[in-house]
């Protein structure tokens, strides 16, 4: 219990007091070390990479810094979400190694849902310069649950009701039109169009391997090759799609055909402004030495026939599925290849054989040395030069966990990730 003194100093010095609670409250709002006395709690979740946590004065200005490595996302909470002057909106992290430090809000360290949802009465005008953009809807969680192509014609004037962060991301509701009600990602001051393109290329008929095309100076292809294991592959999809990252997934007839798989070609199928197929054979034969993942795969070199009905089964198996064409890429399973192989896919109709310049080597599991999230953020990231080309896999064991950190490291570095045939060449 209080002693009998305190109400009477109360008493005798209210405007003292008002003067330190006042000076208080401004230093809280200026953002001070301290948290908040009634302090919120939000769910956020932290990707996996490298994250860098700060400690501010009460001006705002950075008194520490401490970066850690997460090797895996975690999902934990925070206990103050603010704008820091003009660095930007942070979040207060209240539990991991990161507790007590103030992280940037991002795609990789986000509340988890919506935050920050404001109504714009009357609806605020905004101007869409002419392309292509993508929109969303969300459930009542913050899960996106369709994705569209708003295609622009021409400089136009549309409308939005409602602002929000979903999941570290800025959106915009459509109110009026065609899309109204779909989230329009981007500010009233900056609106985000697709970037990067997808399929279309034209490479002529001469078989030409290609690890990386140089010439694409700031940009990087993700590929993604699907077969065997499959157990992220959605969600993998399911990403690069509210990211807008344009992406070449290389597909097996097999792996096409189960459940999963038509799941993903419905995906890629749906989104022709983000995606495009190439082929990786029926079976993922080794076609340059023979053996591999399949009982009618040869134990010596496969004639010049297999190898081409091994493109052809897989052509069609795909277009029966998704109708949509895997032509003009193959990647040769197991990165087994040579001159004479590039030569029978180009006269199968692949004159472009993909190959890789950088390889996560994420179809290894952690129990067999397979790489961290972190690790493969880190390979990409030290490893990228202008034009390269990225190997992954729809059933990497973390590959889902490294894409975000992975994405955010690129742009970071200048890079904008893209298909093959957003490299040109």
């Amino acid at each position: 219990m209080p002693g009998p003194s305190r109400p009477s100093i109360h008493r005798r010095r209210p405007v003292a007091l008002a003067a330190v609670l006042v000076l208080a409250a401004i230093v809280i709002a200026a953002l001070g070390a301290a948290t908040p006395v009634a302090a919120a709690s939000y769910p956020i979740r932290i990707e996996a990479g490298p994250q860098t946590g700060y400690h501010f004065s009460s001006s705002g200005a950075v008194t520490g810094t401490r970066t850690q490595i997460f090797r895996a996302p975690m999902n934990t909470t925070a206990s103050d979400r603010r704008s820091i002057g003009t660095r930007g909106q942070h979040i207060l992290v209240a539990g991991g190694p990161l507790a007590g430090w103030w992280l940037r809000e991002s795609g990789v360290a986000f509340v988890r849902g919506y935050v920050g949802t404001t109504d714009l009465l009357p609806a605020a005008a905004i101007a869409l310069a002419q392309g292509r953009y993508e929109v969303y809807r969300f459930d009542a969680a913050g899960s996106w649950t369709d994705a569209s192509l708003y295609r622009i014609p021409s400089a136009t004037t549309v409308h939005v009701d409602q602002r929000s962060r979903i999941n570290g991301r800025a959106y915009l509701r459509l109110s009026d039109g065609p899309m109204a009600g779909w989230w329009l990602p981007g500010t009233t001051t900056a609106i985000s169009r697709i970037g990067c393109t997808a399929g279309g290329a034209d490479h002529g008929t001469t078989g030409r391997l290609v690890t990386s095309v140089p010439s694409a100076t700031g940009k990087v292809a993700l590929t993604l090759d699907m077969g065997g294991r499959l157990d992220p592959a959605v969600s993998i999809v399911r990403f690069l799609i509210i990211e807008r990252h344009c992406t070449t997934f290389f597909v097996t007839g097999d792996a096409s055909q189960t459940t999963v798989g038509h799941e993903v070609l419905a995906l890629i199928a749906a989104h022709p402004e983000l995606f495009e197929l190439g082929n990786h054979t029926v079976h993922h034969c080794n076609l340059r030495d023979g053996g591999g993942g399949s009982s009618v795969c040869p134990a010596t070199r496969p004639s010049d026939a297999f190898a081409t009905q091994e493109l052809e089964g897989a052509e069609t198996i795909v277009q029966g599925i998704a109708g949509v064409t895997t032509k003009p890429y193959f990647r040769p399973p197991y990165g087994a290849v040579d001159g004479h192989l590039v030569s029978v896919a180009a006269a199968a109709g692949y004159p472009w054989t993909v190959m890789w310049s950088i390889d996560t080597i994420d179809w290894r599991p952690l129990s067999d040395g397979g790489p961290t999230a972190a690790d493969s953020i880190a390979k990409v990231r030290d490893n990228v030069t202008p034009g390269g080309i990225v190997l992954m896999h729809l059933g990497g064991y973390t590959t889902r966990d490294a894409l975000p950190g992975m994405v955010a490291a690129l742009r970071a570095k200048g890079y904008a990730p893209t298909s093959v045939t957003g490299l040109g060449g």
